[in-house]
């Protein structure tokens, strides 16, 4: 395998594991994931021989990978190490009996580290992956170890770039990890019981003690995914009336721990007003041999209120009905309150944006589907919140505005806001985006505001016209405008100043007084001590100096700017150049 260039990309370069336990895990699937692992007990069991290809397809849903393999290390013939794709499903399963080498491979990676590992783009530094011409946005590895053995190593790949890999995948996997670690274990120990021929009968001892250790390590393994997930199980037999839950499935029920209960007697402390409907729903699945899916509230031993979801499925024993029903329940509290919570905060926003004069606000969740539209502004442009609220932005908007808007509300669902302005309707609107959160911080839609800020434009208009009148009178007169913080000692001048004086003006005064002839500086002071003693305004002509040293008369005319407590704080004026009319003067 050709190496990477050693100035380009590194293997940590690549390397994100630690993302995975940054990002928010998806909701686990349980019910699915239960069943995936009760057919693989079976196959375990009863055809192991069919368990590795129904494992990395059952891994491609659970996961919802784009490809899904399990690589075995091997040795070959000139005693080279490497790995073997012995099967694959999904995007890359074309490739199944390829090999990687032991030493420098994602699956090599994985070992040494004993870890799950996450790569982000592997290709950019296992450069054979180039050849597959797919792109791999992430690849999440996990070992595949039994009794200090690592066989190879199970895996996933993202070719999505909206799917991205987090601890919800590491758990699976792990499970799946481990039936894997069983199976091969098992072929391992199937090939060495065929080699002693004459060890038949033990072999098939052995077998079946093996087999039922692995029955139990299997139970095992589901307890622990079940306490992972805070799930509680029961079981239930419809014909002998048999019932079994364990600690948690009775604690969230109000029971005490190892209580043992009837099923009758397990619904005891559900809340009143959802008993009769919870009896009715237990009743007709039982009746009918069919799936159970049912929330409903259990009012625990502190007097609060819990919401517990329960889901069951009815697995068939024997003929005439028999059977069991295998369920699971978890306590989902806190997922109902968030939506409450939401709900209410709907609402209220519903109501503020009902009255918000003359624009619009909009809503839309993880999907681009519109949750809300009210305003005025939406019906002023002939709309109707209908037209808009569970549709997607492609399915409401014309294709057009739809690609405008996507990128925007796709970057605040990932948590940044936004601002714009825009036209419509020939009016004049400023939009602002910001993303929606859960109480655990998770965004879960956007909320874009619209204001019509039309008046607000044309007053904003109205205003440079009057100044570009403002500033060709001034021109036209040959003079300039000014204005003196008489707190820091700082002049302003307008754009005109040098065309008017022939002077560059500095930010001091000392400097400009000194541009000011000898006789006229006293003038000028006493001006603005006469303004802020006996009134404001102030006039008076002066003389100048130009940069070559040329005398220019100027007339200075203003007024002082008063704070609340009646201090001069600013001087406002207009200075005209009146040297033509001086030197007219002086020749008449």
């Amino acid at each position: 395998m050709q190496r990477p260039q050693s100035e380009t990309v590194a293997l940590n370069d690549i390397l994100i594991t630690e993302e995975l336990y940054k990002r928010s895990p998806r909701p686990p699937n349980l019910l699915s994931e239960n069943q995936a692992l009760h057919t693989l007990a079976q196959q375990l069991v009863n055809q192991p021989e069919t368990m590795l290809p129904t494992l990395v397809d059952m891994t491609i849903d659970l996961c919802i990978a784009g490809t899904a393999g399990v690589s075995l290390l091997e040795t070959t013939s000139n005693g080279e190490e490497v790995f073997r794709w012995n099967v694959l499903a999904g995007t890359l399963a074309q490739y199944v009996g390829g090999t990687t080498p032991r030493n420098f491979s994602p699956c090599g990676v994985c070992l040494d580290r004993s870890a799950p590992v996450l790569f982000s783009h592997p290709e950019r530094y296992f450069t054979d992956f180039q050849a597959v011409n797919t792109p791999v946005i992430e690849g999440l590895f996990l070992p595949i170890i039994a009794e200090n053995c690592a066989f190879g190593t199970i895996w996933i790949m993202s070719h999505d770039q909206q799917r991205h890999f987090d601890a919800e995948d590491v758990r699976v996997l792990t499970s799946l990890a481990n039936f894997t670690a069983a199976f091969l274990l098992l072929n391992q120990r199937k090939s060495r019981e065929l080699l002693d021929a004459n060890a038949a009968l033990e072999a098939e001892i052995v077998e079946r003690k093996r087999a039922q250790a692995e029955s139990r390590e299997a139970q095992r393994r589901l307890e622990l995914s079940l306490t992972g997930a805070n799930l509680g199980a029961w079981t239930y037999n419809i014909v002998t009336d048999e019932f079994w839950a364990d600690d948690r499935a009775l604690q969230m029920h109000g029971h005490e721990s190892h209580e043992v209960c009837t099923f009758a007697a397990a619904g005891a402390h559900i809340h009143p007003s959802d008993r009769d409907r919870a009896i009715a729903a237990f009743a007709e699945v039982i009746q009918n041999r069919s799936k159970l899916h049912i929330e409903y509230r259990v009012i625990g031993k502190d007097g609060s209120d819990r919401q517990i979801a329960s889901y069951a499925e009815f697995v068939s024993t024997g003929e005439c009905g028999e059977g069991m029903f295998y369920g699971v329940v978890q306590d989902i509290t806190f997922r109902k309150q968030s939506e409450d919570a939401l709900r209410e905060s709907e609402e209220r926003l519903r109501v503020m944006i009902e009255h918000l004069p003359g624009g619009a606000a909009f809503a839309v969740d993880r999907d681009l589907r519109y949750l809300l539209a009210e305003g005025e502004a939406l019906y002023a442009a002939g709309f109707k919140s209908e037209d808009l609220v569970g549709k997607t932005i492609f399915e409401a908007l014309p294709p057009e505005l739809a690609t405008y808007y996507e990128p925007m509300y796709r970057n605040a669902l990932a948590g940044e806001s936004f601002e714009f302005e825009h036209n419509a309707h020939d009016r004049t609107y400023i939009s602002r985006g910001t993303p929606l959160r859960l109480p655990n911080g998770e965004v879960y839609a956007v909320l874009a505001v619209s204001y019509d800020i039309s008046d607000r434009k044309h007053r904003e208009a109205a205003l440079g016209k009057s100044e570009e009148r403002l500033r060709l009178a001034t021109e036209a007169a040959n003079m300039y405008a000014w204005e003196f913080d008489l707190r820091t000692n700082t002049p302003k001048f307008s754009e005109n100043i040098e065309q008017v004086t022939g002077n560059l003006p500095t930010d001091n005064f000392e400097e400009n007084l000194q541009k000011i002839h000898p006789d006229d500086r006293e003038t000028v002071i006493r001006a603005f001590e006469e303004a802020a003693s006996n009134g404001d305004r102030f006039d008076y002509e002066m003389r100048s100096f130009t940069q070559d040293n040329q005398l220019q008369w100027f007339r200075v005319s203003g007024s002082l700017i008063r704070d609340a407590q009646n201090q001069p704080v600013r001087a406002i004026g207009i200075s005209q150049n009146i040297t033509d009319r001086k030197q007219f003067e002086e020749k008449l």
